[in-house]
């Protein structure tokens, strides 16, 4: 490339290119945690710190439309074996309410009719379509959210959401985020996640 400094994990013949490579975790860690490990040839250290600025105009609007303290459920996934069973969601709704919580639907592009699927079955509010800040904001005032693993996770983290995700082929460990309002489960652990889930309602 060119650069003066090239940093990347000591993985074999590749880390020839690097002028600092840096030995890779020999156990499953936190995947934040193993890219903060690149900086310590910079003479830097890092903490895994997210947040995600949310404009008052965006809260206030979805507070308008879905309100604070509800369950927000986000069965969609970009790869279809992402995705949980979408019983998990309906039981984690219904668990919901017998505590008086309320639960909303959410989705991204190409979701809409498992959406409204959930939605129908459950007898759960469908929200509305939303920008990337608007789903931000309304998981900022969420009671809950939970997600599968996926993009919106990442999202729902770094806006301090209490988050519980789902996972079925990527593992938990590594992909979690290390901070106290994240927890992720195997989908086939439904009992653990259950379990994890009414800890916070």
């Amino acid at each position: 490339t060119g650069a003066p400094v090239r940093v990347g994990h000591d993985r074999g013949p590749a880390a020839g290119y690097y002028t600092d490579p840096v030995t890779a975790p020999s156990h499953v860690e936190a995947e934040v945690l193993t890219k903060l490990r690149l900086l310590a040839p910079l003479g830097l250290t890092g903490s895994p710190k997210v947040r995600s600025p949310v404009g008052t105009e965006c809260t206030e609007a979805m507070d308008h439309q879905i309100g604070e303290g509800a369950l927000l459920l986000l069965p969609g996934a970009r790869k279809s074996d992402h995705r949980a069973p979408l019983e998990m969601f309906l039981d984690m709704g219904h668990q919901a309410r017998r505590r008086g919580i309320e639960s909303w639907v959410l989705y991204g592009p190409g979701e809409e009719m498992l959406a409204a699927d959930l939605a129908e079955r459950g007898g759960f509010q469908l929200g509305p379509p939303t920008s990337v800040a608007q789903l931000a904001a309304a998981m900022r005032t969420a009671k809950v959210v939970v997600t599968n693993d996926t993009g919106p996770m990442h999202l729902s983290v770094a806006t301090g959401a209490r988050t519980l995700s789902l996972f079925t082929v990527s593992n938990p460990s590594r992909w979690c985020h290390p901070v106290p309002h994240h927890r992720g489960f195997w989908a086939r652990e439904q009992q653990r996640a259950f379990e994890g889930l009414a800890s916070w309602l």
